[in-house]
Parts: structure tokens; sequence; C-alpha cells
């Protein structure tokens, strides 16, 4: 396990975005705002290559090397033992990292990139999990630590032989702003259905590869939305049918909580470069597949043209004191009349990986955070001819049955859409 950090001599400073900040004060012991990403390795690789490369990710990404004091990142001296190696059975490897990742951090003493190594007797690949602090990198930015990581630890890259100055990725910018969709139901959307006990830190979750191929053919045949908006409308689908089944007449209004990338690079920039805008079920329920997916790109349209992605100019509230920060932005962001959506939907379509030879990586798993407000979600990730989808929920206020029916929900919805695409 990581080594908690003492005092430092000289120590380097590194300011914190505002995204980064609010990811930070957002924290919390019920829901932490970091998640994990799983990397399937096709082949073993030696501890001491994956902690070269993880010294070189440190230096070219100098926050994730850091411990945060107030507002800005503290580097702390190499080295940083973050790599923990385990050697198990393979019937016990879901376990244990399940228990890894349901560990408390504390930014203040443990640097927010952390991972674990797992290899099995007899088995020839091995799992790389790691563990990444929304308030130093999104996703997208996590795929570029880790490219460059495997990169260095399979002598495909040089490794970064000094400290590159702390950056923070350039964001696009856009006057006009509506933080509300003309498409919303006017109040916050329903809430997934769920046995109504109190959200915990625990996250549970199991991953189905999809095959793209067919799909991107339906979405191209049908015109009119993309791959990304088919996928998404199966997360409204899944969210709608499954409220469906405890309404008492009323139809349900759910919407999805959409991470958007806003990088003026779409893959360029580490560090925080993701807001948000949402997507409702504002169709007839009854309509084709292809139907729907076009209403929910109507809907991504209207929030890129006007703004409902652009990040709140905070003035100069993120210069006060964090004592008097940290309650003020909570109850900003956890005002009760902030639609967050019925649940959260992100797909990686493209991301730094996919700069590594096909074969290194066979599988990724993203177990992403869970809001207070949602017991469920669901992250996917598309590499080479496969997306890989992960649902993740609280185990409290759904039971891995229940997690399931809602998986098979959405498979269900895909292979609707394969069945009226004429596939």
């Amino acid at each position: 396990m990581l080594c908690e950090v003492g005092s430092f001599r000289h120590p380097r400073m590194m300011r914190l975005s505002t995204i980064d900040l609010i990811s930070a004060v957002m924290d919390q012991p019920v829901r932490p705002l970091d998640f994990a990403i799983v990397l399937h390795l096709r082949d073993v690789l030696a501890p001491a290559d994956l902690e070269a490369g993880a010294r070189s990710a440190q230096r070219r990404f100098p926050s994730t090397a850091a411990v945060l004091a107030g507002r800005e990142w503290r580097s702390v001296p190499e080295p940083i033992d973050a790599l923990a190696c385990r050697t198990l059975p393979i019937t016990l490897v879901h376990q244990a990292v399940r228990a890894w990742i349901d560990e408390p951090s504390n930014l203040t003493t443990l640097v927010p990139v952390r991972q674990l190594f797992i290899t099995c007797p007899g088995e020839s690949g091995a799992l790389l999990v790691t563990r990444f602090h929304h308030a130093a990198a999104d996703g997208l930015a996590a795929m570029m630590w880790l490219r460059e990581q495997l990169g260095v630890a399979c002598g495909l890259r040089a490794p970064q032989s000094f400290l590159e100055p702390h950056s923070h990725p350039a964001l696009r910018q856009q006057s006009v702003s509506r933080r509300t969709s003309m498409f919303s139901f006017g109040h916050p959307s329903d809430r997934l259905r769920h046995n109504g006990h109190p959200a915990t830190p625990a996250r549970r979750w199991h991953t189905i590869d999809v095959a793209c191929g067919p799909l991107r053919a339906m979405a191209l045949r049908a015109g009119g939305f993309t791959y990304n908006d088919l996928l998404a409308t199966c997360a409204l689908e899944t969210f709608r049918i499954w409220n469906a089944q405890y309404s008492s007449g009323r139809a349900p209004e759910v919407g999805v909580w959409l991470p958007v990338n806003i990088r003026t690079s779409p893959l360029e920039g580490f560090g925080n470069g993701s807001s948000r805008i949402r997507v409702y079920n504002r169709y007839t329920a009854t309509a084709p597949m292809h139907e729907k997916c076009r209403a929910v790109r109507l809907q991504v349209e209207w929030s890129r043209k006007h703004g409902e992605w652009v990040v709140p100019n905070l003035g100069p509230i993120p210069r006060l004191p964090i004592w008097v920060l940290r309650p003020l932005l909570r109850a900003y962001f956890n005002r009760p009349w902030v639609d967050m959506g019925t649940g959260v939907f992100t797909h990686m379509e493209r991301s730094a990986l996919d700069d590594l030879p096909a074969g290194v990586v066979s599988r990724v798993e993203i177990v992403g955070m869970l809001d207070t407000r949602h017991p469920f979600g669901i992250c996917a990730a598309s590499m080479g001819d496969t997306t890989h989808v992960t649902f993740v929920h609280d185990p409290a206020q759904l039971s891995d049955a229940e997690a399931h029916a809602l998986a098979q929900l959405y498979q269900a919805q895909l292979a609707l859409a394969l069945t009226e695409g004429g596939a």
C-alpha cells in the first residue's frame, strides 16, 4: 500500500484549476470522487518495468506525484511507492480488487494515482488496477497517464527523465451559456428506483463486451445520430423502463447525466477537461429506437450550441479559505433543485490507450464515481472493435441481482436497435 507522506523541504506547489478544486472539495467519504481503471494485460509485465513507467508518468504529469495542500498540489520527493503487487488465485481476484477500491483515501497524505498489480499462478495475463482521484485527472487524462506508464514498461517509448512543468488543459470557451436544457422537465429528473437505503462508499461492478461493428453500421444506415448517441439512448431507455416497472400511472421522466470533453484539442491536456450536459426521454415510449436516438442527438446539439456544458464562473469564491470554501461549494452543488439526472452514462470512444499496440491491453473496465443521488451508473470504453461496458452500483441500494437486471435491460436495448436496424 502507498505510504503516507510527512513534511517536505522545498515543496513544489501547483495550483488547482476551478474544476480540480470543485472535485477536491466535493469529495466525501460516502461518495469518494475517485474512479478506477481496470486493465486486463495480455502478458505479465515485470513490476520493476511498471514502476519505471509509473515514475515516468509522474514526471510528465507532476500533480500525480503530489498531495493536496489547500488549493495547491505539493510535490513529494521520489521515490513514491505507489504500486502494490499481489499474487492470488484467480478465484480471489475480484474480491481483492473490490476491497482495494473500497479503501478510503486522503488527498492530503496520499498521491492521487495509486495502483494494484495482480498476477495469478498458471495464468498468462495480469490485472493492473489504477485509482485516479478526479481532483487530478478525468478519464481521458487517466488514459494519458496509463499510456505513458505502459509505453515505457513495454519498451515502446523512452522514459521521461525530468519533471515537466504543471499545466492545465486548454478548455473551450463560449459566451452563451444556458445552464438548463430547454428539454428538461422543469424539475429534477426522477431518481432511479431502489430500496431507499442511504448511499455508501462501496462500489460493485460487472462488465460486458459489445461488438462495435454492427451497431456502428446500424447508426450509419439510419442516419441522424452517432454510435455514442445510440449507447446513451440505450442508457436512457434502461432507466425509463426500470422506473416504469414501479410507476403508478405517471410516465417516468428520466434523464442521463452525460459527461462531455471540453478540451480545445480533444485528446490533449492532462488534468480535468470534462463538463456535462443532460438528455431526457423526450420521445414517445413506443417510438422506434432510431427515432429515440435522433431525439437524443437533437438535445446534444442544442446543449452544445447553447453552452449547457460551460463551467460556471465562481468569481472570487475559489480564493476563499478552504474551511469556508468547502461548505459553500457543497451547498451550491447539492442544491435540491439541481437536476443530476437519473443516472450517469459515459463513453470513451477514443483515448490515449489507442496509441498502444493491439494486444497489450485485452480488456478495460471503468469503475466510475457515483453521486449521492445515483445508485447506479454506466461507463463504457471502446477499443478496437469492442466496447467494454461497465455497470457500477452501490450494493446497499441495489442488490447484485437488481444491477444485473439493469444490465440485461441495457443489452436488450442494444439488441432491439440491431433488430430494428435490420442487422
